[in-house]
């Protein structure tokens, strides 16, 4: 087990991963057409973990099988969730965005509770309880009316 200092700083690495996989997707999202930022994205990573792979598959020859569910995991796991997080970029803000996002932690322990009887402990219904909340009051503080203040402008002189 890390140290506590470690666990804390591995969080926070995560959440800057996360808060730049979102900011680096809308991006993209926006620059590129259809699904060519995630088809970008997807042979970049092939390529990068070819080396790996071939060597793996050196030692551990693959089955048709185990090839099929390779594939499987990866248009399940990877390209669906991808290009369903590039259009869902394309049409709200980052904040709404990660927002909605922020209870999928939730739903996979429910999905363990409920469907896998895993026991969750206490600090485990807090997290959720925290996560739920503060959603709720991120959602509230954005379904508020805001006032925009004028903008200052130069005052255009028609003398000159």
């Amino acid at each position: 087990m890390l140290p506590r200092h470690s666990q804390v700083g591995l969080a926070l690495l995560a959440a800057a991963a996360w808060a730049a996989y979102i900011l680096l997707n809308r991006s993209l999202g926006r620059q590129l057409p259809g699904l060519q930022g995630t088809a970008a994205a997807s042979v970049l990573t092939a390529a990068a973990w070819t080396p790996i792979a071939a060597v793996w598959f050196v030692f551990h020859l693959p089955t048709a099988e185990s090839i099929l569910l390779a594939v499987a995991c990866g248009v399940l796991s990877s390209v669906i969730p991808y290009a369903a997080d590039l259009l869902s970029l394309r049409r709200v803000p980052a904040s709404v965005f990660s927002t909605l996002t922020s209870v999928n932690p939730v739903w996979a322990a429910l999905a363990g509770w409920i469907l896998l009887q895993q026991a969750l402990q206490l600090y485990e219904w807090v997290g959720i309880g925290l996560i739920v909340l503060s959603d709720a009051l991120v959602s509230a503080s954005g379904l508020r009316p805001t006032t925009m203040k004028p903008q200052w402008r130069p005052r255009q002189d028609s003398n000159l």
